[in-house]
């Protein structure tokens, strides 16, 4: 009975909390990296859509430009050698095209 003392709590706990929309984004290949003023974008295949966004192939890249410049650089160093890009998405960032998946973090890997 010492579960069910936990359990139920933590139930409504988890049934009540707001949904974030935080979450995998997938693991990439990635095949386009572009550029569309300050806004950098990765067109890739393998990528998961947690957030429903309108257009789950393309990610946009962080607008800070230091971070921006970092997953920029990391986006073609994946493209260039075929290096899988291991990413986390946070919402849907508004494009000309609809809306695609914010990532906020990201890992290379072979």
């Amino acid at each position: 009975m010492q579960v069910a003392r936990y359990a139920i709590p933590a139930a409504l706990f988890f049934a009540a909390a707001p949904a974030y929309c935080v979450g995998p984004g997938g693991t990439l290949t990635v095949t386009a990296v572009s550029m569309d003023g300050p806004q950098a974008y990765i067109d890739a295949q393998g990528g998961l859509n947690p957030d429903g966004c309108t257009l789950p192939g393309r990610f946009a890249l962080p607008n800070d430009p230091a971070q921006r410049d970092a997953f920029y650089t990391a986006a073609i160093t994946a493209l260039t050698t075929g290096m899988k890009m291991t990413v986390w998405v946070n919402g849907c960032a508004s494009a000309p095209w609809g809306t695609v998946p914010n990532i906020y973090y990201f890992s290379l890997s072979k």
